[in-house]
């Protein structure tokens, strides 16, 4: 059976995000430019869109930037479009509550949970892209990995 190389883009930051090793079904992670998305895999980069967000905070960020939802837009031209959250649907909800933002900027904030998860929805029903609220960066690697083992074995 051949094995599958796991693309993770350039500007994934060292020390964050995820590096997959040899394994049975996996030949190992190369650092590459992913033009949409942060992970995919090598020959199928037109099939596969893997995008991660570590922390709500980053999350809540990227919701209020154009280039966020131009990129959502952008992954409906994939087969297999996805976003996978490094944490939970109650930690979204409760936004910012539990993050590290200081309660004294709270009231500044434009972007709450509730605008989050529109979203998130707009996400889902207008683009058709898989999110998956993982609990923990673990679990979403894991995630990761199972959903381009999957892929790959559809497509091989």
């Amino acid at each position: 059976m051949s094995k599958f190389t796991v693309i993770r883009d350039t500007r994934e930051k060292k020390g964050h995000g995820w590096w997959f090793d040899d394994n049975a079904y996996c030949e190992g992670t190369i650092v590459q430019k992913v033009d949409i998305g942060d992970y995919t895999i090598q020959d199928m980069e037109h099939l596969l869109c893997i995008e991660r967000k570590e922390s709500t905070a980053e999350l809540a960020k990227n919701c209020g930037e154009k280039r966020f939802h131009k990129e959502l837009e952008r992954m409906t031209s994939f087969r297999y479009p996805f976003l996978l959250l490094e944490f939970g649907w109650h930690e979204i909800e409760s936004y910012p509550r539990g993050s590290n933002i200081p309660t004294s900027k709270w009231k500044s904030l434009r972007i709450k949970g509730k605008y989050i998860m529109r979203v998130i929805s707009t996400a889902r029903l207008q683009y058709g892209i898989h999110v998956i609220a993982c609990g923990d960066k673990k679990r979403a690697e894991d995630t990761a990995f199972n959903i381009m083992r999957k892929v790959y074995e559809l497509h091989n």
